[in-house]
């Protein structure tokens, strides 16, 4: 005996729905872990960044260790260091000149700040010597919104250094 009802072949609505809500939660979710990794990797590649700077302002006060205390500095959104008058860069349009020590570490410092600043413009920098040791602490510290939460809130980030 034939059925008079046959089933016909295919989906029904809710299967459908149901089928669509699924794909679109997991592109929803595929879409927030996403722009959780990119936050990360700016608060990753922001601390790398950081991290070269100091190293290389660390290289650069090893290769004058005998200027002591002179290294030390506290720069923020306040207090900034100026421009210093003599170049000590090597530049095809201004060729190196003759640069006392004093001249040295401003330039130094300025390069390194300006760097950084235009990297990480909530940026503030510290170099403290121990005239006890002999070492220095370089110390950066800077202001960022949370990733880890969806809130507006801000979340401190620093990088120490210590030769």
């Amino acid at each position: 005996m034939i059925s008079r009802h046959k089933r016909a072949a295919g989906f029904t609505l809710i299967e459908v729905l149901v089928a669509a809500f699924l794909v679109g939660f997991g592109l929803v979710a595929m879409l927030r872990l996403d722009i959780f990794g990119m936050r990360k990797n700016n608060e990753v590649d922001k601390t790398a960044t950081v991290m070269i700077f100091a190293l290389e302002l660390s290289e650069r006060i090893r290769s004058n260790i005998s200027a002591g205390a002179s290294y030390q500095f506290s720069f923020d959104s306040e207090n900034q260091p100026s421009q210093p008058t003599t170049s000590c860069s090597d530049s095809e349009s201004a060729p190196v000149t003759m640069c006392s020590q004093a001249d040295l570490i401003a330039n130094e410092q300025y390069d390194f700040w300006q760097r950084l600043r235009n990297q990480i413009p909530t940026a503030e920098a510290q170099v403290v010597y121990d005239a006890a040791t002999g070492g220095y602490e370089i110390t950066v510290v800077w202001q960022e919104s949370d990733s880890a939460s969806e809130s507006t809130g801000n979340v401190t980030r620093e990088v120490r250094a210590v030769l």
